[in-house]
């Protein structure tokens, strides 16, 4: 007791967060194993890999649930490793959900009260206090996590490890270090970006203390290594002795996409001041960096900004900049400069990067901003009672303060029952009395059938950040809740940073009838696969898989199939390639662009075409006497080994008055993958009335380079024979395409 005792309106602060929770949520309070906050993407995913892997899976590292055969590390599934194992060691596996709900809610409680902490720590009166940490644990940012990346919604990461960081720089006892360092790691098994953020708060407080303070460095570093290093240290050394997936992308997408700017912060994406943003036509950014101060932090800052241009012969630098709370603003502004991508954006600083290959491992910068949100908003505050204190006119500053906390909670209202909508409408897809009668009958089939695992159609696999196959949300849910419910794992696989090697192999499964399917090699002889097919329309490459199997069982919503690789994957289809190799002359109209420019990655041929991706480029435009038919094929090779190929292969037709999209295709989701190269492939008709075809590619505008070799146009009915070694590897060339020999 002696503890609510010490922090009686701290808990007064949490439980009217909590109560105002509780009237936004009561649905999700009332029941909370009856819903799962996301109703699919990633969110869905997530709960998804935290239930599997707490029931099926045996080890804390290995997640069986998804990329039969080869499984996946659960790091990279974003499920909770550290709750996801504690559920299932405990058995609570049946009431998982309920539990990682209410977890994500109570953290916005939680991050008030460590707030309510903070702003007494630094002599705030308990009023001010109380209101200040409601409305600023409302606020938090990460309430747009709640239905999307659920484990990084833990709002009171950064107040209590700020709280944890004060009593120590105030004690410098051993307790608060070990407190730090058990926090970190807490959340590097939480999710790896939160244990990162919460370092780099960590490691700027140290460069702002070992700068202002001459006093006891030494200690400082080597608290500063237990607190944060040795965390970050055990982390890596123990995800790389139990990863066993090999070719990771190393550089994720997005360091130079999604860092925040100052919009992230001053302009609303909810509430009355949102709407009025609306009507200004002001573009809040990418959400991904949303981090609004809130329209009171912002006025209470250029009130303080005026008193001290008012005041500023009066006021000492020295006092202000010498003060502890002045060094956690330093620190986390040091953060805001990294959540800017400041400088690193431009062009002269983008070496470093390159140089520091380890910065690029963090995908969103503007989440970094998480720190400074809570720091500023904090010591607005804080600041804002100092003046008040000094003023004649406190009843003023009273009024102001509750107005803007109380605005503060007006604003923040809309976004939370947006939340809320959305978190109580999708029921709990793992509780077997939620599944229609379809699901159920499919489950049961899956159960009965001794299968080992299931592949749905239509398919996803990603990602390895460079090539993938993108199905759709409704299939991705129901996989999810197949294969939750059958215990079997998925050959589907919704993940972060794969196995490239793994990743090609899966869409190579999906590649041309006449090329050998390495997929099949890993895939243990005796497994017995079931393939599932929704109501949705499939993508032309998986219907060739559908064609080769005998159905054995169908009902309203689903079709199933025993998967037979021999008939699928047999060398029927090359071996008449290989006659018709031997047997016809080489068909004479196509055209080929074999780029005799640059030499530094060629697929073949003595050139390729290298440029940067800052928008469209055309790689050749041909006229219509060059191909004599209108059903036509265009295809080019990429090279896989630089940066992503997160690009668009398109083809124009190119008349005198217009210009007229033939078709176009998603490079990274080729299905034809040789020697670090994909093939990209367009069908179009090139009526005779058209005079020009225009054959481009088009980027992100990143400014990394990328490297297209050997176009190839011809008519659909060509039979284009030739051969090739590359790397010491013969191909038989077929229409652009190359093929190795089929097995034996």
């Amino acid at each position: 007791m002696e503890i609510f005792k010490k922090n009686k309106f701290a808990f007064l602060a949490a439980g009217l967060t909590l109560a105002l929770m509780m009237i936004l949520y009561y649905p999700l309070f009332l029941s909370p194993n009856s819903y799962v906050f996301a109703p699919g993407g990633d969110g869905l995913r997530n709960y998804y890999a935290f239930i599997y892997h707490g029931k099926f899976d045996q080890g804390f590292w290995d997640f069986s649930g998804m990329n039969y055969p080869y499984g996946e590390n659960i790091v990279y599934t974003d499920a909770h490793p550290l709750l996801s194992y504690l559920v299932g060691l405990f058995g609570l596996t049946n009431y998982a959900v309920g539990i990682l709900n209410l977890t994500m809610l109570l953290s916005f409680p939680l991050c008030s009260y460590y707030i309510f902490k903070i702003l007494s720590h630094f002599k705030v009166e308990t009023k001010w206090a109380i209101a200040g940490a409601v409305a600023i644990g409302l606020l938090s940012p990460q309430v747009q996590r709640l239905t999307g990346h659920t484990s990084l919604s833990y709002a009171f990461a950064i107040p209590i490890l700020w709280w944890f960081m004060i009593q120590f720089r105030e004690t410098s006892k051993l307790k608060w270090s070990i407190y730090i360092f058990l926090l970190i790691t807490i959340f590097f098994y939480t999710h790896p970006y939160l244990g990162m953020i919460m370092i780099s708060f960590l490691t700027a407080s140290l460069l702002v203390h070992l700068l202002f303070e001459k006093k006891d460095r030494l200690k400082s570093i080597a608290h500063y290594l237990l607190q944060g290093i040795v965390p970050l240290v055990l982390f890596r050394v123990l995800l790389g002795l139990n990863d066993t997936h090999v070719n990771r992308m190393g550089e994720p997408a997005g360091f130079f996409n999604y860092y925040a700017t100052w919009k992230s912060f001053i302009y609303p994406y909810f509430g009355p001041i949102g709407k009025l943003r609306e009507m200004l036509g002001l573009n809040s950014g990418n959400w991904e960096s949303w981090n609004y101060l809130g329209f009171g932090t912002l006025i209470m800052f250029f009130i303080i900004l005026g008193y001290g241009i008012a005041k500023r012969k009066s006021i000492c630098l020295r006092a202000i900049f010498s003060s502890s709370l002045s060094k956690y603003i330093i620190a986390a502004s040091l953060i805001l400069m990294f959540a800017f991508c400041f400088p690193l954006k431009f062009d002269w600083s983008k070496w470093v990067t390159e140089y520091f290959g380890t910065l690029k491992q963090f995908r969103v910068l503007g989440r970094f901003g998480w720190v400074f949100f809570y720091v500023i908003t904090i010591s607005v505050i804080i600041v804002f009672y100092q003046i008040r204190l000094k003023s004649e006119k406190k009843i003023v500053f009273d009024s102001l303060f509750y107005v803007f906390m109380i605005f503060t909670i007006i604003e923040v209202y809309p976004v939370h029952k947006y939340i809320s909508d959305v978190a109580s409408t999708s029921p709990n897809y793992f509780k077997e009395e939620v599944l229609d009668e379809d699901m159920r009958e499919l489950v049961e089939f899956a159960q009965t059938g001794e299968y080992d695992a299931i592949i749905l159609l239509p398919f996803t696999h990603l990602s390895s950040e460079n090539v993938m196959l993108l199905g759709s949300e409704e299939a991705n849910k129901n996989s999810y809740i197949i294969s939750y419910h059958s215990g079997l794992p998925l050959l589907n696989s919704v993940s972060g940073r794969m196995s490239l090697d793994e990743a090609i192999k899966f869409n190579n499964f999906f590649g041309p009838e006449f090329i050998y399917k390495d997929l099949v090699n890993d895939i243990p002889a005796d497994s017995k696969i079931l393939l599932v097919k929704d109501t949705e329309k499939v993508h032309k490459r998986e219907q060739k898989l559908l064609w080769s199997q005998e159905k054995i069982f169908e009902n309203n919503s689903f079709r199933g199939f025993t998967l037979d690789l021999k008939t699928y994957n047999n060398p029927l289809y090359y071996n008449l390639l290989l006659s018709q190799s031997e047997n016809d002359s080489i068909q004479e109209d196509y055209y080929l662009n074999s780029f005799g420019g640059g030499e530094e990655f060629v697929f073949s041929g003595e050139g390729s075409y290298q440029a940067i991706k800052d928008g469209w480029h055309v790689l050749d435009t041909i006229t219509r006497n060059e191909i004599d038919a209108t059903k036509c094929i265009s295809s080019i090779w990429y090279y896989l080994g630089v940066n992503r190929p997160d690009m668009v292969f398109n083809c124009e037709l190119l008349y005198p008055d217009s210009t007229v999209t033939a078709g176009d295709f998603d490079i990274k989701q080729s299905t034809h993958i040789v020697e670090n190269w994909c093939l990209a492939e367009i069908e179009f008709e090139f009526p005779e009335d058209c005079p020009m075809a225009r054959f481009s590619i088009v980027g992100n505008g990143s400014g990394e380079p990328f490297y297209v070799d050997e176009l190839m146009i011809y008519p659909d009915t060509a039979k284009i024979f030739s051969s090739e070694s590359i790397n010491g590897t013969e191909y038989m060339l077929y229409n652009n395409y190359r093929v190795p020999d089929w097995p034996e």
